[in-house]
C-alpha cells in the first residue's frame, strides 16, 4: 500500500492539479482515509504533524507513524487541515526561507469531493499551457491566502488535497490564478 500511495503522491507533485487514486484505507476517527493513507505514507518521527485531531487520531498517529505532534503550526512540517473547518491558519506556518525553501511546510487539505470549489488557473512546472482546478469546498479567499505565503521564488506551502477517493497536489512552484 505505502508504495501505490507514495506513487500517487509523486504523480500528483508532477502533475499539478491532477486527481490521483490512493488504495483504500479505512478512515480513523475524523480523519478520512485517503489521508490516513497519506500520513501512513509520509509521516515518520522526524516529522511534526500539527492539526485540530481528535484523541483517538491523535493516538493513531503516534502509534502507526511514530510521528510528533507539534503544538503550533509553525513547528510543524505537515499541517494537516478539513476544508469545512474554514480557512487553515496560513499565516502561521512555515513557508521556508532563501537559504533552506524546502522547509516549507505541506498542508494536507482533506476536501468533500474533487469538483465544485473555486476554480483557477494553473501555470507551472508539469503544466503545459494552464490547467483549470476546482476542489470542492476550496474558495478564492483559500487561494489567496495561499499565494500570500510565496513571497519569493520557491518560497510558500506545498498543498496535498485528500478527496474521498483520490489526492491532487499544488506544489509551491505552482501559480494559481484566480
Amino acid at each position: 500500500m505505502a508504495q501505490q500511495s507514495f506513487r500517487a503522491l509523486l504523480q500528483a507533485q508532477a502533475e499539478p492539479g491532477t486527481w490521483h487514486s490512493l488504495p483504500r484505507t479505512e478512515e480513523i476517527s475524523d480523519l478520512p482515509g485517503t489521508l490516513v493513507a497519506v500520513a501512513l505514507t509520509l509521516f515518520d518521527p522526524e516529522t511534526r504533524v500539527w492539526g485540530d485531531f481528535s484523541q483517538h487520531a491523535l493516538r493513531y498517529l503516534k502509534f502507526h507513524c511514530g510521528c510528533p505532534i507539534a503544538t503550533e503550526p509553525s513547528e510543524a512540517e505537515f499541517i494537516v487541515w478539513q476544508a469545512k473547518e474554514g480557512l487553515p491558519p496560513f499565516s502561521e506556518m512555515n513557508s521556508g526561507t532563501v537559504i533552506a525553501p524546502e522547509t516549507g511546510a505541506t498542508l494536507i487539505l482533506s476536501v468533500p469531493q474533487e469538483l465544485e470549489g473555486h476554480v483557477v488557473k494553473l501555470t507551472g512546472p508539469g503544466i503545459q499551457v494552464s490547467k483549470r482546478f476546482s476542489p470542492g469546498g476550496v474558495s478564492s479567499i483559500f487561494w489567496d491566502s495561499l499565494m500570500k505565503t510565496r513571497t519569493e521564488a520557491l518560497l510558500g506551502i506545498d498543498v496535498i488535497f485528500c478527496s474521498p477517493s483520490r489526492v491532487a497536489a499544488v506544489p509551491r512552484s505552482t501559480e494559481p490564478c484566480l
